[in-house]
């Protein structure tokens, strides 16, 4: 009797483990945070979005389906120590913000990051493929604390080969809403 309880157990556990494989793998954004979680934060940043971006300018630079890097994770990795220096903004200590394990975290999310198109269905914001001279947005994907409490995400509008901005931005969840806590930009 204890032999195939044991064989049971180690059936159940096998099963386990490779149903746990198949669900990261079949997750769309990358294999650390739910395709849920990142959906989730995306709306709500695109609600943030379209009260800072008049509707009818947005419908002429849409959203594009095609991501973007917030910052390449060689550097990351390269940085660990001080995400000041690589991120450029006086005014927010991103260390102070992600501690050493949020940033493993954040490059875990980045390194794992698969080749998507984003597929989020907003009520407003839609995202479209490009046209050949059309301007646009895009976002990046979004990358999670390890306590999935703070988010850093960034929004490029490109308009042309020397015209264009990047903004990044930096997101704490308070009672289950997304506030934003620093943002800063950079114009091409």
């Amino acid at each position: 009797m204890k032999k195939i309880n044991v064989r049971i157990e180690k059936v159940i556990l096998t099963f386990a483990f490779i149903l746990s494989i198949f669900s990261a793998k079949s997750q769309t954004y990358n294999d650390i945070v739910s395709d849920s979680t990142v959906s989730q934060f995306v709306i709500s940043y695109l609600d943030n979005c379209i009260k800072e971006i008049d509707v009818q300018y947005q419908k002429r630079h849409p959203f594009i389906i095609n991501t973007d890097e917030i910052i390449d994770p060689k550097k990351l990795s390269s940085q660990l120590d001080n995400w000041n220096l690589l991120f450029e903004d006086s005014e927010t200590n991103i260390d102070s913000l992600f501690n050493f394990e949020d940033k493993l975290f954040i490059i875990k999310q980045e390194q794992t990051r698969k080749k998507f198109t984003w597929k989020i269905k907003h009520n407003i914001v839609e995202f479209k493929d490009l046209k050949y001279g059309e301007s646009y947005y895009r976002l990046s994907m979004p990358l999670f604390s390890k306590s999935k409490n703070i988010v850093i995400i960034k929004r490029s509008f490109e308009c042309g080969d020397d015209c264009g901005d990047s903004l990044i931005s930096i997101y704490r969840k308070r009672n289950k809403t997304w506030e934003l806590i620093s943002g800063w930009g950079y114009i091409i």
